[in-house]
């Protein structure tokens, strides 16, 4: 083998370490950026599920707040439909369909205090199915019910606005003379 020959081989042989050498750096940064890539999609995965289960839990927490006011809502009610058939027409129909639909708020009531939210809706649509008049007759007595219910609670919380601004208006007088 003369010199030149020697050379080409010389070369040949380190451009194929050169490139064994590269082939082999990109295997390990490719393994590297492979395991960084997997690192960072089990931390996102787990950052994902941990955001989730928060809001799965906010959303429970919600839903648990909203039926607890939904009782206590019916709960006065049913107080207050209690009261209005003590009245004095308490053996008249208005007086026993009054007691009737509150003993029913009650229940109702009771029944948002103890169960979950999803039970209670398929409950009602299950009721709804069976007996669609019952639901209707049901749904127009509890808006009356609550129609009735807002109304006193507005007009007992205007007269009280009304008071506190009568109030708040006689000492404005007394101490401003220029109003004398």
């Amino acid at each position: 083998m003369n010199a030149t020959s020697k050379n080409i081989k010389n070369a040949i042989d380190a451009t194929e370490d050169a490139a064994s050498n590269a082939v082999s750096s990109a295997a390990r940064q490719s393994r590297n950026a492979v395991d960084g890539a997997e690192t960072f999609g089990e931390n996102a995965k787990a950052k994902v599920s941990k955001t989730v289960a928060a809001a799965h839990d906010l959303a429970d927490e919600t839903i648990d707040d909203a039926r607890d006011a939904l009782s206590r809502s019916g709960d006065r009610l049913a107080e207050t439909l209690r009261r209005a058939a003590e009245g004095p027409s308490l053996d008249s129909i208005p007086g026993r369909v009054m007691s009737a639909v509150s003993h029913g708020m009650t229940s109702v009531a009771d029944t948002f205090h103890d169960r979950n939210l999803s039970d209670i809706a398929g409950d009602v649509r299950a009721l709804a199915r069976r007996n669609p008049g019952v639901v209707a007759v049901g749904a127009a007595v509890a808006g009356f019910a609550l129609a009735r219910f807002l109304r006193s609670s507005m007009r007992s919380h205007r007269d009280q606005h009304l008071a506190d601004g009568t109030h708040r208006g006689a000492r404005a007088n007394k101490s401003d003379p220029s109003r004398s």
